[in-house]
């Protein structure tokens, strides 16, 4: 995961995975110690753009399901997405800060 990254120009998309596997990113509640729920990517930074995540398929990269819409991800899976900022007004240079968080997780930590 890159829950922080460098934007600037005129758009910018990146492919993340979301890991139930890896205990340091996510770390599930008690009461809900099999699936992590309604996971999805949201802007720390606020910035003069539109944001939108998807899943994708793990494999191929390729959209599925709905935009902005969080996902249950099972006991040892992981799910994939891709997100994109449009700009609706020149961006500087900034250091951007994502939360990949779940309903019943911590969010990951940003590195």
């Amino acid at each position: 995961m890159r829950p922080a990254f460098r934007a600037g120009g005129n758009w910018f998309k990146s492919f993340d995975t979301v890991n139930k596997r890896d205990k340091s990113r996510i770390k599930t509640r008690p009461q809900y110690p099999s699936r992590t729920a309604g996971c999805g990517i949201a802007p720390l930074t606020s910035v003069p753009a539109s944001f939108v995540y998807q899943t994708t398929n793990l494999a191929t990269n390729q959209i599925t399901g709905t935009p902005n819409t969080p996902v249950d991800i099972g006991p040892g899976a992981a799910q994939s997405f891709v997100f994109a900022f449009t700009p609706t007004a020149p961006i500087p240079s900034t250091d951007v800060q994502l939360s990949f968080d779940c309903t019943n997780t911590a969010p990951a930590p940003i590195m």
